[in-house]
């Protein structure tokens, strides 16, 4: 039985084993840690604080 969404980290790996197993048909979600932590590593330094605030809101 296929879950009802699969969450990962936007790994490659993960994501063809999903496809492997379940089809292109399984939602996807990514997980919020990780699309904060990656803003974050791409964001100037002085933008951390207002760009934190704005993806949280």
């Amino acid at each position: 039985m296929a879950p009802g969404v699969g969450d990962c980290d936007g790994a490659p790996g993960l994501e063809a084993a999903f496809t492997a197993l379940w089809g292109e048909g399984l939602p996807r979600a990514r997980c919020t840690v990780h699309q904060h932590r990656n803003l974050l590593a791409h964001a100037p330094k002085h933008l951390h604080e207002e760009g934190s605030a704005d993806y949280r809101a």
